[in-house]
C-alpha cells in the first residue's frame, strides 16, 4: 500500500514540475508584453505597497476603480509579496497567476480523487486530469499572464474541495465558506457562478448542513464577516459590486431592441399588433439570446480548433482544448453516467453554472469569463481517456498512435505559445502601449511636457509602471474626467509633465505647440512622413512619431 502511495505521489511531483517548467519559463517576456490590465493591476499593488492606497488614494480598497472599469482587488493584493522581492517588474506581476495555476493542479488531483473515490481507477483519473491541466492552452494562456480568472478559480476549486471533504471532516466547512467568499474579491463572474453553486450544493447536502446546524452556521457567519467589506463598499458606491458589468452585458446591447422594433415594424401592415408583439416581445428575443450566447461555449469548434478571438486570449490557429480531447470528452460523458450521483452533480452542475457569466454578455464566446468550466470539462475528459485506455488496454499499437497523435498537439501548442505569437502576434498583448512606456522611461533626459495623443490614454498604466511612478505623486497630480466612454472606461487627461490627448485634431494642435515639450503622436495622426523621428521598437515596428518643440 505504502509503495502505491509513493508511486502516485511520484507521478504527481512529477506533474507538478513539468507544470512548474512550463509556467516560469521565461515568464516576464512571454506572452510579449504585459496586457493593460495587468499593467494596470501591478501598479496599484505597488501603489498600495507604498502608500496603503490603491491610483485613486483610496485606503485598502474593495474594490480598484482603476480606469472606471472597477476591478477585484484580491489578485493586486496578492501581488504585492512578490513586487517587495522582485520591484515593479513583468515577472512580478504574473508570478501570482503562475502559483496560483500550480496550485490549481495540485488542488485537481485531490478533488478527482474525492469525486471519484468509489471507483478503483480514481488515481489514474485524478493523474490524468492534473497532467491535462498541467499541459492545457487553456489552463497555460490564464496561468502565464496576471489575469483575475486564474485567482478566482482557485479559490472557487480549493471552497469545492474542502466541502467535499466536509461530510468527514465537518469543520472543513468554515474553510470552504472562506474560500467561497474570497472569490468575491477575485473576479466579477464570480459574484454570479459562486452563490449559485452554493445553493446548489446547500441543495444536494441539506441533510448533512442541517445535521452539523453549528458547524454550518459559523461557516456562513465566516463567509459574512469575509464579505462585509464590500458589503459596505456597495452601499458606498454600488459600481463596487458590478463594476463594468452593466456595460457588456447583453441587456445593454442595442440591437436586440433595434431587431424587435424591425420585425414589428415589418409584419406590422398584415398581422394584428397584439399577435406581432406576442412573436416579438423582449422576454422572448432576450432568453433566445442568451441561449444562443450560453451554447456558443459548448460549440465543438469554439473549443477544439478556433477558441477565442478576442484578445488576448487567442491562440493562432487553434482552440482552448487540444483536438484529440473532443473524443475523450463524449467518452468522458459515457463514463460519468456510469457513476453515482455525487460525481454527476458536481460536474454538472460546475459545468452548467459556470458558463452563465459569459453567457449574459454580448462578447461571446468568452473564454476569461467562463474559465471556471475548464476544471469539469478536464475531470470528463481525464475520464474519457481513462475509459478508452480501459477498452484498448491490449491494443499497444492503437495506444501508442493516440499517444503520439496527444504529444504532437502538444508540442505544437508550447511552440506556437513560446516562439509563433512572441514573433507575429505580438500585437494582441498591448505591445505597441508596453513598449511605449518603456520608451519613455527610458528617455535620458525630458522636457517640462511630454504629451502623447492615444485615441483610449490607457497609455498612462504604463508610463507609471515602467517610470516607478511616486504613488503619492500621482494620486495629488492625476487630473481624470470620470466620464465613462461607450464601453464603460474612465480616462486620465494629465498628470505631472504628461498630457493625454485622445480627439484633438492633430492638424490644430500643430499650429499652436507648446515650448520644451515632445509631442508623441500615433504615425497615422500626422499624415506626413517626414516629421519628426520615428520610435523603433525592438521588433523593428514604426508606429509613433516623436516630435520636439523647443
Amino acid at each position: 500500500m505504502n509503495r502505491f502511495k509513493n508511486k502516485q505521489y511520484f507521478f504527481l511531483g512529477l506533474i507538478l514540475l513539468l507544470s512548474l517548467f512550463i509556467r516560469f519559463a521565461f515568464l516576464g517576456p512571454i506572452p510579449p508584453a504585459l496586457y493593460t490590465d495587468e499593467v494596470d493591476q501591478g501598479y496599484n499593488a505597488y501603489s498600495i505597497l507604498k502608500t496603503g492606497r490603491d491610483e485613486h488614494g483610496i485606503f485598502l480598497p474593495v474594490s480598484l476603480r482603476s480606469f472606471g472599469d472597477w476591478k477585484p482587488p484580491l489578485p493586486s493584493y496578492l501581488m504585492i509579496p512578490s513586487i517587495m522581492l522582485l520591484g515593479l517588474t513583468e515577472e512580478a506581476v504574473r508570478l501570482p497567476s503562475a502559483i496560483a495555476g500550480i496550485g490549481i493542479i495540485f488542488i485537481t488531483f485531490y478533488l478527482s480523487k474525492e469525486l471519484f473515490k468509489d471507483s478503483s481507477s480514481r488515481v489514474k483519473i485524478s493523474l490524468i486530469a492534473s497532467f491535462l491541466l498541467a499541459v492545457s492552452p487553456y489552463h497555460i494562456l490564464e496561468s502565464r499572464a496576471a489575469m483575475l480568472v486564474i485567482t478566482a478559480l482557485f479559490f472557487l476549486e480549493l471552497a469545492i474541495f474542502l466541502f467535499l471533504k466536509s461530510p468527514r471532516k465537518p469543520k472543513l466547512l468554515i474553510l470552504s465558506s472562506a474560500s467561497f467568499a474570497l472569490t468575491f474579491y477575485s473576479y466579477y463572474g464570480l459574484r454570479l457562478t459562486t452563490p449559485l453553486i452554493i445553493f446548489a450544493l446547500f441543495i444536494f447536502y441539506r441533510k448533512f448542513l442541517f445535521r452539523q446546524k453549528i458547524v454550518t452556521v459559523i461557516s456562513i457567519f465566516t463567509g459574512l464577516i469575509i464579505l462585509s467589506p464590500l458589503i459596505l463598499g456597495f452601499i458606498n458606491q454600488p459600481d463596487v459590486l458590478f463594476g463594468r458589468a452593466k456595460t457588456i452585458s447583453v441587456f445593454y446591447d442595442q440591437g436586440i431592441s433595434l431587431t424587435q422594433k424591425e420585425l414589428i415594424t415589418q409584419e406590422y401592415p398584415t398581422q394584428s399588433p397584439l399577435l406581432t408583439r406576442f412573436f416579438h416581445n423582449k422576454l422572448y428575443m432576450y432568453s433566445r439570446n442568451i441561449l444562443s450566447r450560453y451554447l456558443s461555449h459548448l460549440d465543438i469548434n469554439y473549443l477544439f480548433t478556433t477558441g477565442d478571438k478576442a484578445n488576448p486570449f487567442q491562440l493562432p490557429s487553434m482552440g482552448l482544448f487540444y483536438p484529440p480531447e473532443a473524443l475523450f470528452l463524449l467518452l468522458g460523458f459515457i463514463a460519468l453516467i456510469k457513476l453515482n450521483k455525487t460525481p454527476k452533480f458536481i460536474i454538472l452542475i460546475w459545468l452548467s453554472i459556470g458558463i452563465l457569466p459569459g453567457a449574459l454578455t454580448f462578447i461571446t464566446p468568452a473564454s476569461n469569463r467562463t474559465f471556471n468550466i475548464i476544471i469539469p470539462l478536464t475531470l470528463l475528459i481525464a475520464l474519457g481517456i481513462n475509459y478508452l485506455f480501459q477498452k484498448i488496454n491490449r491494443h499497444f499499437f492503437l495506444s501508442f498512435i493516440l499517444t503520439v497523435i496527444y504529444m504532437i498537439s502538444i508540442y505544437s501548442f508550447l511552440y506556437k505559445y513560446f516562439i509563433i505569437i512572441p514573433k507575429d502576434y505580438y500585437q494582441w498583448w498591448s505591445y505597441n502601449q508596453s513598449q511605449l512606456g518603456k520608451y519613455i522611461a527610458g528617455l535620458k533626459s525630458k522636457p517640462k511636457n511630454i504629451i502623447i495623443f492615444d485615441q483610449t490614454t490607457m497609455i498612462y498604466p504604463y508610463i507609471l509602471f515602467y517610470e516607478k511612478y511616486d504613488p503619492v505623486a500621482f494620486q495629488k497630480e492625476a487630473q481624470r474626467s470620470y466620464l465613462s466612454d461607450q464601453s464603460g472606461f474612465e480616462h486620465v487627461t494629465d498628470f505631472g509633465r504628461y498630457i493625454f490627448y485622445s480627439d484633438q485634431n492633430w492638424q490644430d494642435i500643430k499650429q499652436s505647440m507648446i515650448p520644451d515639450s515632445i509631442y508623441i503622436v500615433p504615425k497615422e495622426f500626422t499624415g506626413e512622413k517626414d516629421y519628426g523621428s520615428d520610435i523603433i521598437f525592438p521588433n523593428g515596428t514604426k508606429v509613433y512619431q516623436l516630435i520636439y518643440n523647443p
